[in-house]
Order: C-alpha cells, then structure tokens, then sequence
C-alpha cells in the first residue's frame, strides 16, 4: 500500500509504483488471498512497502501465519520489505509484539528496511524525528545501498 508520502516520495525518486490489495470490502477484513495472489505476480526483485503492525489506514493487519506465508513468498520472489514502522509500542501497548512481523523476515534471512517514525511513539506529533534502518546480507549489498540512498537523498533535496 503506497499512500499520503510514501506515493509521493516513491513518484520524486522515479520509482514505479503499485499497489496490492489490503482491504477487503466484502469481509470488512484483511485481504490476504488478495495481497498474495498481487505479490505473487510482482517482479521477482521487487520493493515491496509493509505495515509491521495495523497502525495503518484500515486498522488490519495480517496474522503471524500469514507473516510467515509473506516471508517465504519474499525469500522466493527476492523481495526487499521496506517496512514502515510508525507506532511501534502504541498499537499493542508492546514494543517487541508491534515488530513481531519484522523478526518474522529477519528470522528467515531476508534483507529489510525499516522506516521507524519516533514522533507518535515520543508524543512529538509534527516533528520529522526517526530513524532508517537497513539490514543487508554483506558488505557489498551495504555499499550498493549507500550508493543508492545518497543518489535518492540528492534527488529528494531538490523537492524538500
């Protein structure tokens, strides 16, 4: 799901975006035959932008099952999560239980970023305070990252 800044942000930096179903109109619920079956059919490669917890617009989220059927199915199409991580500890009340998703792909060795926003989290609403994290398999998957991010920090100082 690509909404409000991360649509805009994706756009700026010249990703191509898309979108997969989360929501399910029909059940009132999480849309897991419908993320899966859109992911399923993605470019092996892809970035795909995740919810850790149901701190999002539709107040969902998919159980821990169905994180572990996400992970397997990113470790076979070669998915990198970047995982938007803005209320950890609100949404449960438990820091570790509102990341569970997280541990779940690096358990499985797949590579992640987290976008952490500490505003919610420390009461400092309208603040850009956070934090990105990215855990990658080697030293050479480490310098490709740098190299990318300074390139989309360039280009992002620009627009802001």
């Amino acid at each position: 799901i690509l909404i409000g800044n991360h649509l805009t942000v994706s756009k700026k930096v010249g990703l191509e975006t898309k979108t997969f179903p989360f929501w399910s109109s029909e059940t009132k619920d999480f849309d897991f035959k419908g993320m899966y079956k859109t992911l399923e059919a993605a470019d092996e490669g892809s970035i795909i932008l995740l919810y850790p917890n149901s701190y999002n617009i539709s107040g969902v989220e998919p159980s821990l099952a169905q994180w572990k059927e996400l992970a397997s199915l990113f470790l076979k199409k070669r998915f990198f999560a970047v995982f938007d991580c803005a209320a950890q500890g609100i949404v449960s009340g438990e820091l570790q239980k509102d990341i569970k998703s997280i541990q779940i792909f690096l358990d499985q060795g797949i590579q992640v970023a987290i976008c952490q926003s500490l505003a919610t989290c420390m009461g400092m609403y309208g603040e850009m305070i956070g934090a990105l994290h990215v855990v990658c398999k080697s030293k050479d998957i480490k310098n490709k990252v740098l190299e990318q991010l300074k390139y989309f920090l360039s280009i992002l100082e620009r627009f802001f």
